[in-house]
């Protein structure tokens, strides 16, 4: 079975900070992502446009980042690719999976980064991601510094905000798992 997997107050503080303000200030974003899904079986193909900043030489991500998730996860992986999402109101994502093919040993760890997204706020904010589990939608909201891990095959997707004035931002780690 799938799993998904919450894990509150991720980064330590210092390291939130120096993290936040990367991705506020300067990550350069591309308006060239995509969230593509044809999970229905229909003869139409539906992708959505995001925004996109690829940090796979990024050492604050791939080393940094990297090595909390395997210390707080307690498991060993790999990167496959690692970006921060983009997205604006109006930008509703699709539910889709994020390997056209994917193994047991595929899955995703997501790191939402907005601090104006707090527990009180996240209902104004929006920007919740949905996953399709066990004939249930489970809707995660965005809580800054709070991450999620979850195995490559759970169907998801992710909101846009409902704020005009809020770029949602998660940290997309593409993880294989390794022995």
């Amino acid at each position: 079975m799938s799993s998904i997997q919450l894990i509150k107050n991720f980064l330590d503080e210092d390291l939130l900070k120096e993290v936040t303000e990367f991705c506020m200030h300067r990550a350069e974003f591309q308006f060239v992502g995509s969230s593509a899904s044809d999970i229905d079986k229909m003869d139409r193909y539906y992708e959505r446009i995001f925004w996109i900043s690829h940090q796979n030489n990024n050492k604050l991500f791939v080393e940094t980042i990297f090595n909390e998730i395997l210390k707080k996860t307690g498991k060993k992986y790999e990167i496959e690719r690692v970006y921060i999402n983009g997205q604006t109101i109006g930008q509703e994502g699709s539910f889709h999976i994020d390997w056209s093919m994917p193994t047991k040993d595929h899955c995703t760890f997501l790191l939402y980064i907005n601090p104006e997204i707090r527990e009180e706020t996240a209902d104004v904010n929006g920007g919740y991601t949905s996953f399709k589990y066990n004939d249930e939608i489970i809707s995660i909201p965005p809580i800054y510094n709070r991450a999620v891990l979850f195995d490559g095959d759970v169907v998801h997707k992710a909101s846009a905000p409902l704020d005009h004035n809020l770029l949602r931002k998660t940290i997309a780690f593409k993880l294989k798992k390794i022995d």
